[in-house]
């Protein structure tokens, strides 16, 4: 299987709508995030070693009813403590805790009762290295970073096109 990055070397270009596409980013029309926006430490506040947080996937006035999951920060102390996942049923019927890792696979699937938890130790499936701050492979990295310059090349050529070539109605 070849790379992105070394597929779109050796072959003729693909049309920009097919490669986004397989690259699961938007279109050119939409705009990416900054690289130093979605990578600025600055934004988050500091936190005491022993500070949990919980992401809410229901709704305290209507217990039965699911919401829209509040985003958390997730960290291990110097990357060297295991991450633990606490999933709880707060709902009043069962419900299956499940997941998918990075390879849109479902490592696991857990049956809950009302109140009941599971505890997941150190998941495999999270994208760091313990003892490290490296989240993903080289490869990986350099795949993303050709994607994201194609990207941003399909879009400056959006931007400088002739105004004169009729748009399609």
């Amino acid at each position: 299987m070849h790379s992105v990055a070394s597929a779109a070397a050796a072959s003729a270009p693909a049309p920009a709508g097919v490669l986004l596409a397989v690259a699961g980013l938007p279109p050119p029309d939409q705009a990416l995030p900054v690289l130093a926006s979605v990578n600025n430490r600055e934004q988050y506040r500091k936190r005491a070693d022993d500070e949990t947080e919980e992401a809410h996937w229901y709704s305290a006035e209507e217990p039965d009813t699911m919401v829209e999951p509040q985003q958390v920060r997730l960290k291990s102390l110097h990357s060297k403590a295991p991450s633990v996942i606490v999933f709880t049923n707060k709902t009043t019927f069962p419900v299956r805790a499940l997941w998918l890792d990075f390879e849109a696979m479902r490592p696991a699937v857990v049956g809950l009762s009302t109140e009941q938890s599971v505890e997941i130790q150190a998941p495999k499936q999270l994208p760091w290295t313990l003892d490290t701050h490296r989240c993903f492979p080289e490869q990986y990295k350099s795949e993303v970073k050709a994607l994201l310059l194609c990207h941003k090349k399909l879009e400056m050529a959006a931007s400088t096109a002739s105004p004169a070539l009729p748009r399609p109605s």
